[in-house]
């Protein structure tokens, strides 16, 4: 399948690209709202300019966010600010729209299922790592940190993977280097029981 390879052909973003945590939101926070962006498949959404739903080629795929503003109550605009890139064709009142798309639930201890959240049309994400689409809802474990929500953050990311990476990498080569040692006593060992043998009576 084609998957998503097309994207950079066409005017838009992913949703984590276009946005930024606002500076109240603390790090647990980022950290649970980001998963449970990425478990709702929210998170790498796309949003276009005009707001619509694209069309697709049969072995592509894709997820796009239509906005629908909310006009009361919290949203993620509460946690999160727009900052489109040029490139994407966005405006920050067009991201702004699909931030206000889904309610915010300011508690960690919110229990989704209650009636107050059944509402077939609510979409909500609550700062537990909880989120609701309609009858669908779902919890995340939490992670220890935000890894692409932020240009900050996604060069944070960068940063540790190139040294969890670098540090694999020495691993491997200290393993190596063990093995390499192991080799030559053997063949060590190797060449002296063959000169036992050449003087075996």
């Amino acid at each position: 399948a084609k998957a998503r390879t097309r994207r950079g052909e066409r005017a838009g973003a992913p949703l984590y690209e276009v946005c930024e945590f606002r500076p109240h939101v603390d790090e647990a926070t980022r950290a649970r709202l980001e998963e449970a962006l990425e478990r709702s498949g929210l998170l790498d959404a796309w949003i276009a300019p005009d707001g619509s739903v694209g069309v697709l080629e049969a072995d592509e795929e894709e997820a796009w966010i239509q906005p629908e503003p909310r006009v009361m109550g919290y949203t993620l605009s509460d946690v999160l600010t727009p900052v489109p890139s040029s490139e994407s064709g966005l405006t920050a009142e067009t991201i702004d729209e699909v931030l206000r798309t889904f309610f915010w639930e300011q508690s960690t201890e919110a229990d989704l299922s209650a009636p107050a959240f059944a509402e077939a049309a609510v979409a909500v994400v609550d700062a537990g790592g909880g989120y609701r689409f309609g009858p669908l809802i779902g919890k995340t474990a939490g992670k220890t940190r935000a890894e692409y929500i932020g240009a900050e953050t996604r060069r944070r990311t960068r940063q540790l993977t190139i040294e969890r990476l670098k540090a694999e990498i020495a691993a491997y080569a200290k393993m190596i280097s063990q093995w390499d040692a192991e080799l030559e006593a053997l063949k060590a060992e190797e060449a002296m029981l063959r000169q036992e043998l050449l003087h075996f009576p």
